[in-house]
């Protein structure tokens, strides 16, 4: 049979997903047996679809299973959480510095809470300022114990849970007391890679200017911390963002750039093999095992397999292969938008541009007089090809979790043909060899000359009229069909050259079904406004599916830390601020840089929504909030009673309902002592109390 593992692994992703949506161990349980019942059947059939039957119950029954094991190690985990538990882990990522009130941030992997074995990692928030909490105290390989306030990481959200159990976090800690730290007699691999990636960010940090050193640590490891907000929303909007993500084009290029080094040495096939390996596990360390480079990396280990024993190996079958590996490591891969952005394109890849580029240039090519114009047109044919089918196939899955999608996107990417690879490369060579005074002088020219060239192709995409399209979720459906329908077309095209083959639909459904999942997992019409409890502060957060907008501004000393808890407890990235006068507005500047917040509402009658259903308008004298027939104001003391007219009043002092009946005496009106309430309103417009 011809690519079983394909068969396998899509239908594995499939079921993942449906499992993941509705967290069901009964049902995993039920499709389980279900699929060994179906198996057991199609193998006892003498038909010619038994087979392929048969691989998509295994490929059913392991997503079950996975599921299972993994659901057993969450909960477990889950249950052992609690305030001043002991917990014992093994740093895994290098202590973060993120905000400007001395916070550090860590993950470990959980060795035991409690004496208990758990599973997963921890991430671990540190509230001392960052003199008291020394840099050097912890570094990856370390094994530490301490007391801590553990919590389920995302709790007030189901999105923001999901997406960090996408990265193997379950968990987190706070209030870190009688921290002990113990060195191991060997440092793990990570560790290292870790030096190397230190040395990168820094080399190239006082090599270059800011703008440009922040797109090169981003090309070279995926950090875009030390890229200006400006600069990275620029190359999103051109269609350039993949350049900035360590991607599995980025494991391609390195391996294609020391294959052709160890071909001009002539290495023996096995040391090649071996070698080349060794490039890919770098970079996976290196970008700290993201889902796409794992995704890719498997895919070529397989191939450099492959041509050592003589087979060789089958794109679409290596892709199944893959997602098999990244579910068995981390079953929550599967709802990585990364993963599922990587996993469409290289299908796009393979099912269409690949067959589309042969169509064109056996029509084309051999119409073409001389060498160097054919190997031109070929590449820049292969390019738009690649970047179209790429485009097409990951629509529905961008338009759902950014809410657009670039339209420049070929355009850019064309123009960056000549400098995206080489300024891989050449800022790799140049980190390499800084310390050679003669050619990284030569070196650090060439790079930022094509930097520049890079940024300046980005920034005059970004900048033509109707770069970007923002897609109304009302109208989401209706560009997701036209989106099929062009793939559609494009096949038929072609049809005498590529056969409509079920992994070519499987493909196409697997995106879309993507997209439904990113869709219902960012459409739960539920939103909370939740207080941020400071003196002198009359502020909110009003958040909804990990996102959130702060809504005022407190002005006292202890906001900034109040606002990072609050920020923390929710599990929510900040989209916006809201200003109601110009004391505010001053404010407002600490928290956007501290918070990387690019909108600030500052004039009456702007507005800031989120996920298309809330909208929280910045009024005269108040701030109001109106999504799911629930209309809420946010007061200052001076304007409780001149506005009575909205269903919820909320400011420092209390939360009243002054058109309702029936509401209990204690939530009519709350005092300082229970201002920690959350007012929550759900998609029908029916709202309840947390805190």
């Amino acid at each position: 049979m011809k690519r079983p593992l394909a068969l396998i692994g899509f239908c594995a992703l499939l079921f993942m997903l449906v499992l993941i949506h509705f967290e069901s161990t009964f049902l995993s349980l039920c499709i389980l047996i279900l699929s060994a019942i179906g198996l057991l059947v199609s193998l006892f059939l003498k038909s010619k679809q038994a087979l392929p039957c048969a691989m998509l119950f295994i490929g059913a029954g392991f997503a079950c299973f996975l599921f299972i094991n993994t659901e057993y190690q969450r909960l477990s985990t889950l249950h052992l959480c609690g305030e001043n538990v002991s917990v014992e882990a093994v740093i895994s990522e290098e202590p973060e510095f993120i905000h400007e009130n001395g916070r550090w941030y860590a993950v470990a992997r959980l060795k035991r809470i409690s004496g208990k074995k758990a599973y997963g990692k921890i991430r671990l928030s540190f509230s001392e300022s960052r003199d008291a909490l020394d840099a050097e105290s912890m570094k990856t390989g370390d094994k530490i114990s301490f007391n801590a306030t553990v919590y389920k990481i995302g709790q007030a959200s189901a999105d923001v849970h999901k997406y960090y159990s996408s990265t193997g976090i379950y968990t987190g800690g706070s209030n870190i007391k009688n921290l002990s730290v113990q060195k191991p007699l060997y440092r793990p691999v990570s560790y290292y890679v870790s030096l190397v990636r230190g040395y990168l960010i820094d080399t190239v940090s006082h090599s270059f200017d800011n703008k440009t050193a922040g797109v090169i640590i981003a090309i070279l490891t995926g950090d875009k911390s030390y890229t200006d907000n400006d600069t990275y929303a620029k190359f999103r909007l051109s269609g350039a963002a993949h350049i900035m993500a360590v991607s599995g084009m980025h494991l391609s290029v390195w391996v294609l750039f020391f294959s052709f080094l160890l071909d001009k040495f002539k290495k023996h096939k096995l040391i090649k093999s071996v070698l080349l390996s060794s490039v890919v596990l770098f970079v996976m360390f290196l970008s700290c095992f993201s889902a796409s480079v794992m995704r890719a990396g498997v895919m070529v280990l397989l191939h450099l397999t492959g041509k050592l024993i003589g087979r060789k190996s089958d794109g679409i079958n290596s892709l199944g292969f893959a997602s098999i590996v990244l579910l068995c490591f981390n079953s929550y891969t599967a709802i990585n938008v990364g993963f599922q952005l990587s996993f469409m394109s290289v299908a796009s890849i393979y099912i269409l541009a690949f067959p589309v580029i042969e169509y064109i240039e056996g029509r084309l090519l051999h119409k073409i007089p001389t060498e160097p114009m054919k190997k031109l047109f070929s590449a820049v044919a292969s390019s738009l090809c690649i970047s179209l089918s790429v485009t097409l196939f990951t629509f529905p899955i961008t338009v759902m979790a950014f809410g657009g999608i670039s339209l420049v996107s070929p355009f850019t990417n064309l123009l960056l043909l000549p400098s995206a690879t080489p300024l891989m490369v050449l800022s790799g060579i140049y980190v390499a060899l800084s310390f050679v005074p003669a050619v990284s002088t030569v070196l650090k020219l060439i790079v930022k000359l094509t930097a520049d060239y890079t940024i300046g192709v980005v920034e005059f995409s970004a900048g033509l009229s109707g770069a970007y399209l923002s897609v109304n979720s009302r109208h989401i459906i209706i560009w997701m069909i036209f989106a099929f329908l062009i793939i559609f077309s494009l096949f038929m095209l072609i049809k005498k050259r590529l056969v409509l083959s079920k992994i070519s639909f499987s493909a196409v459904i697997i995106a879309f079904i993507f997209a439904m999942f990113n869709q219902l997992s960012t459409s739960l019409g539920q939103y909370k406004i939740t207080p941020v409890l400071s003196e002198n502060a009359s502020a909110y957060i009003i958040s909804m599916n990990g996102r959130g907008v702060l809504a005022g501004v407190g002005t006292d000393y202890y906001f900034e830390s109040a606002l990072a808890d609050t920020v923390e407890r929710l599990g929510v990235s900040l989209d916006a601020v809201v200003c109601r006068d110009e004391k505010e507005i001053h404010e407002a500047g600490y928290i956007c840089a501290g918070y990387d917040i690019d909108y600030v509402i500052d004039d009456t009658g702007e507005a800031v929504v989120l996920f298309g259903q809330v909208r929280i308008e910045n009024a005269e004298d108040y701030i109001s909030v109106c999504g799911n027939g629930i209309s809420a104001g946010i007061f200052q003391k001076d304007y409780l009673q001149s506005h009575n007219s909205c269903d919820i009043i909320l400011n420092k002092y209390g939360v009243l309902f002054p058109n309702e009946e029936g509401i209990p005496e204690e939530y009519a009106y709350y005092s300082e002592e229970t201002a920690d309430l959350t007012v929550v309103v759900n998609e029908n417009g029916e709202y309840s109390f947390g805190g």
